[in-house]
């Protein structure tokens, strides 16, 4: 079931499935069509300076174990084109995050699985400043400086070369933390705790110091308690800035989550299924309109 969509602009978009299961689909008329774009399956794909950048498996299935590569193509069309696939880029799940910044800068991860432990191949992390024509790799960044048993739970950036990861603390798995990079990745600072457990598993940050985590939706029946936490001092100190408690959609379901800026100022979440929350004055304020 396809279960992604991102639109290039008006007419073109692409709709795929995340963590590799399919090919992706792409409409060039605004949705009223859609084609299989050929190739291997697309696990994540962002939208930079005139092209698509993906992550694709060499099959279709994940977990694998599977072959990656980072592949782009000119808006509009299928003529893939592979900006890496290093040597032993191989990984045993299906997971991938895909992040792009402003004109250049594009972030790639494979997160650790809680379920398969901590150990290699599953901590690669991959940056590049200049659109994939250079690449500099590392292990997982929930490990740099000491913390030897971190798992990546998601990836998000912001202008200046600042990228941030949101970690689950290992093995106990009942905490979480940032870690914050000003140097396009190349290296991280501190873990800053989040007050609260180990329920996010959102991120998004509008710079070095003012970031955002969330806990999304998930299936079951009942009721659950969504929250959304700010930090505006780098992660020194976090309060809860929107929170509700909503129905669960029910076993079987696939929902959608979502938190993210489109600049400095505006930012959106989707937490609980009904509703959306909005900001317009960089994440002290939100409100909340239902779907």
């Amino acid at each position: 079931m396809l279960n992604q969509i991102k639109f290039a602009n008006s007419e073109v978009g692409y709709a795929f499935v995340a963590n590799g299961q399919s090919a992706a689909y792409m409409t060039l008329n605004g949705g009223h069509s859609w084609q299989l774009m050929p190739g291997p399956p697309v696990a994540d794909l962002k939208v930079l300076s005139g092209a698509i950048v993906a992550v694709r498996f060499d099959h279709s299935g994940c977990p694998g174990p599977c072959n990656w590569s980072i592949d782009t193509a000119p808006i509009g069309s299928a003529n893939w084109r592979t900006v890496i696939a290093p040597p032993g880029n191989r990984v045993n799940h299906g997971d991938a995050v895909l992040v792009t910044q402003g004109p250049a800068s594009i972030y790639a991860a494979f997160p650790s699985n809680p379920a398969q432990g901590i150990g290699p191949p599953d901590d690669q992390f991959l940056t590049s400043q200049d659109a994939g024509a250079n690449w500099s790799q590392t292990g997982s960044p929930c490990r740099q400086g000491g913390v030897a048993e971190g798992l990546t739970i998601a990836v998000a950036a912001a202008p200046d070369e600042v990228v941030g990861v949101l970690c689950l603390e290992s093995p106990s798995q009942l905490a979480v933390y940032v870690r914050i990079s000003t140097d396009g990745g190349l290296t991280f600072g501190p873990p800053r705790a989040v007050p609260g457990g180990s329920g996010f598993s959102q991120l998004a940050i509008t710079s070095a110091s003012t970031l955002f985590v969330g806990n999304a939706v998930i299936g079951g029946t009942g009721t659950y308690g969504y929250r959304l936490m700010g930090s505006f001092n780098g992660g020194l100190a976090w309060s809860t800035v929107a929170s509700q408690t909503a129905a669960l959609p029910g076993p079987g379901a696939a929902p959608g989550d979502f938190l993210g800026f489109e600049d400095a100022s505006h930012g959106r979440w989707i937490g609980g299924a009904s509703s959306l929350w909005t900001t317009r004055d960089g994440g002290r304020i939100w409100s909340e309109s239902a779907f």
